[in-house]
């Protein structure tokens, strides 16, 4: 099975550094096919580190600005975006 890692982000230069090497770090990184964050307007640096921290990579990755506050907005951006490695299941009521 293949992954993709989406990171919902808002001002996160203290933290995105440790979580891209967390998920650079990975036992099975042959596995990891995307990166994906989803920022709201930042005004810090993390942007930047992401971009920077993963030019070298052969990873796909990818920036989406979502225009929307809150965690759930982004979540479903970031969804649509992905690759989507995990077959997507319709449950029918």
């Amino acid at each position: 099975m293949n992954f993709s890692f989406l990171i919902c982000t808002r001002n996160s230069e203290q933290a995105i550094l440790k979580c891209l090497h967390s998920v650079l770090n990975q036992n099975r990184i042959d596995r990891i096919k995307e990166i994906v964050i989803v920022d709201y307007e930042s005004s810090d640096n993390t942007l930047d580190i992401f971009s920077s921290t993963l030019k070298n990579s052969d990873l796909s990755h990818s920036i989406l600005k979502c225009n929307k506050p809150g965690k759930s907005p982004a979540l479903e951006m970031g969804l649509d975006k992905c690759w989507g490695y995990v077959e997507k299941t319709h449950i029918k009521a």
